[in-house]
């Protein structure tokens, strides 16, 4: 090893970029970060893929293949709530 590295042109930040994805920061309330884990380690993907989806499904209309403005009324349409039967988001199917 070196006694000393020259950093003087070295660059911060993720080395590959992920194409078709954009870093950003958002600020969600904890009950929903909470949920979305939950839900996301029973189903065996990552929180932010269950989430990602969950916003897809609203801006795409649930299956509908040309995209919507997002708009509050197009979220608030996919607010997450439980399932009081089987305790899963709302608008996902019931297994109870």
């Amino acid at each position: 090893m070196r006694d000393e590295y020259d950093f003087s042109k070295g660059k911060r930040g993720a080395i590959i970029p992920s194409l078709g994805k954009s870093r950003m920061t958002i600020m969600l309330d904890d009950d929903i970060i909470e949920h979305s884990r939950a839900q996301a380690e029973s189903e065996g993907v990552g929180y932010q893929t269950l989430i990602n989806s969950i916003l897809r499904k609203a801006v795409m209309g649930a299956g509908k293949a040309e995209a919507k403005p997002l708009t509050v009324a197009t979220l608030a349409a996919f607010s997450v709530k439980n399932c009081t039967r089987c305790n899963r988001i709302a608008g996902d199917r019931c297994i109870a």
